[in-house]
């Protein structure tokens, strides 16, 4: 084999590895594409969601906010009311009772009557 023989062979073999490599490049080019049409896909669901959570925040400031502000007053008046009639309440358990000794005690005085008649 001679020299030129040996640098054609060399050649050759270069410009296969050339071409290697423009297809490599070539794959990897369109792996790029992919891969930008797949962040651009991903950065407009990020863009969704953010709209979504602004639009979840301002529902949760302007009305769940306002509704439990609303039953934290009515609980407020719910306990005041409360303490307010405890005590009536159990006056009245005492009455209730006293009434009940009472009517106990003309019962059987009203049946000692009858049975006496």
């Amino acid at each position: 084999m001679t020299n030129e023989d040996r640098i054609l062979s060399l050649l050759e073999t270069l410009i296969l590895d050339v071409n290697g490599m423009k297809t490599n490049q070539t794959v990897m080019m369109e792996d790029v594409a992919g891969l930008k049409q797949g962040q651009a896909s991903l950065e407009q669901k990020v863009s969704n969601m953010k709209h979504e959570i602004s639009g979840i925040k301002v529902i949760i400031e302007n009305e769940i906010d306002k509704n439990i502000r609303m039953l934290a007053e009515g609980h407020g008046d719910v306990v005041r009311r409360l303490d307010y009639l405890t005590p009536i309440v159990e006056g009245t358990a005492e009455d209730v009772s006293v009434i009940k000794a009472v009517v106990s005690s003309h019962s059987r005085k009203f049946t000692a009557i009858r049975e006496a008649i």
